[in-house]
């Protein structure tokens, strides 16, 4: 795990107030699929196969107030449960319908059907203020696009 801290804590009343975001790095299975129909034998002659491409996805930026190592994981644990449970799920329900569309061998579709994505890095990104984080997590929505 990485944590980039880009300005050194300010303690105000004690506390360390920090706003933070989380970016992962996602492995997800993408399908390779050729139709090509045998006119003369009257039979399909399809080719399957899967690649892993690896995308960025960034986290809402949230307020920690008392910024320290066990909130940090905290975050990032809680940040990869929310990205699993709603967009990497996405993710695998679209591949799931273009294999299920697509495939038609029973033991490839049944095996590609197992692929899941998954967060293969994960990396928490603090800052001082909410318009440091805001301005780098955009720069880090549109590079990853």
């Amino acid at each position: 795990m990485i944590c980039q801290q880009t300005v050194k804590a300010k303690k105000s009343n004690g506390s360390t107030k920090k706003y933070v975001y989380a970016r992962f790095t996602v492995s997800k299975p993408k399908l390779h699929h050729t139709s090509n129909y045998d006119y003369t034998l009257n039979k399909s002659n399809d080719t399957d196969d899967i690649t892993w491409e690896d995308i960025s996805v960034v986290s809402e930026i949230k307020e920690i107030k008392n910024y320290s190592s066990d909130e940090k994981y905290k975050f990032l644990d809680m940040a990869s449960s929310s990205a699993e449970q709603s967009y990497l799920a996405k993710i695998d329900a679209e591949f799931q319908m273009e294999v299920f569309k697509k495939v038609n061998d029973y033991d490839k579709k049944q095996e590609f059907m197992r692929l899941k994505s998954k967060i293969t890095r994960r990396e928490c990104l603090v800052f001082n203020t909410y318009s440091e984080a805001s301005i780098s997590r955009e720069n880090r929505v549109y590079q990853s696009n």
